[in-house]
């Protein structure tokens, strides 16, 4: 395909049931907390992981108990549900360990400066090491670009299986492209999702057209279109900025893939609405000037 590039990358969501209560382990002072619990019922979930935390509970338990009742759904249906609502953030001022499962050296260095743009308005630190336990392990296998959603990287327990992945042999791997895949990937990595899938967007795709040209391009299947493109994101994973077409999130697309025909711009840093939303998910702690000046 010859047209317009295409940021393509698949946002995947993992599960497994250790992995799962790992990765509600670490949302719960972003989604359990006493504003989400009267809204999502989620106190039982809650107190559950606590119990399973102390000891005192199985996680298998957990998902199999048919005796904490909410309404009519039971506490498993419960939790699964919770693992796909909560916002995928980590918590402010986390240091996420990064490591390279392969690759040439010099794209480990070109990843690892782009990749760090995002800590000059996050507040998260992205360790790059060479061997150990990591939070984000990246590949570089010829499956296109990707990467798992923020904290979805904990319900990978495998240490030898990738988190993110870049493609190399993707025409988004061209010095003007590749930059900003690492943005985008990354983004996805602190729990962003695609812009052109929020609700506000409104875009109206030509789908017939979309499914027969990424089959042909890319041998993606419908379902994965639709992860990619039509489905519309949890209000709880986006921004209350509005649609921000110049987002590091957004795909650049032909025009002819919606209708009427729209041009698209190649985005290839943050956006003013990128940098105000990171930096109100990962806010950095008051100075201690600031923190007096208030007082006084």
């Amino acid at each position: 395909m010859k047209n317009t590039p295409l940021n393509l990358c698949t946002t995947r969501l993992h599960g497994g049931e250790y992995g799962l209560y790992v990765a509600l382990r670490e949302r719960a002072d972003n989604v359990m907390n006493a504003e989400t619990e009267p809204i999502y019922g989620h106190k039982p979930a809650r107190y559950l992981l606590q119990e399973i935390a102390a000891g005192n509970k199985e996680y298998s338990e957990l998902l199999l108990s048919k005796e904490t009742v909410i309404g009519r759904r039971e506490t498993g249906e419960i939790l699964h549900e919770l693992a796909l609502l909560q916002t995928h953030l980590w918590k402010a001022g986390r240091v996420l360990r990064v490591r390279f499962l392969e690759g040439p050296e010099h794209v480990h260095r070109q990843i690892e400066t782009i990749a760090k743009t995002w800590e000059t308005h996050a507040n998260i630190t992205f360790d790059f090491i060479a061997q150990g336990q990591a939070e984000v392990r990246i590949s570089f296998t010829r499956s296109g670009s990707w990467s798992l959603v923020g904290t979805d990287a904990l319900t990978e327990r495998d240490q030898n299986k990738a988190t993110m992945n870049f493609d190399l042999s993707d025409e988004t791997t061209s010095p003007d492209a590749f930059p900003a895949t690492i943005l985008h990937e990354f983004g996805h990595c602190l729990g962003c999702v695609h812009e052109h899938q929020s609700p506000a967007a409104a875009i109206q795709w030509n789908k017939p057209l979309i499914y027969s040209r990424l089959f042909q391009a890319y041998g993606w299947d419908r379902q994965k279109v639709d992860t990619n493109f039509f489905e519309q994101a949890e209000k709880a994973l986006i921004t209350n900025s509005g649609y921000d077409p110049l987002s590091i999130m957004h795909y650049s697309f032909p025009p002819e893939f919606t209708v009427p025909p729209t041009p698209t711009p190649h985005n290839t840093q943050l956006s003013a609405q990128d940098i105000a939303f990171i930096s109100r998910c990962y806010p950095f702690p008051a100075s201690s000037t600031a923190s007096t000046l208030l007082k006084g």
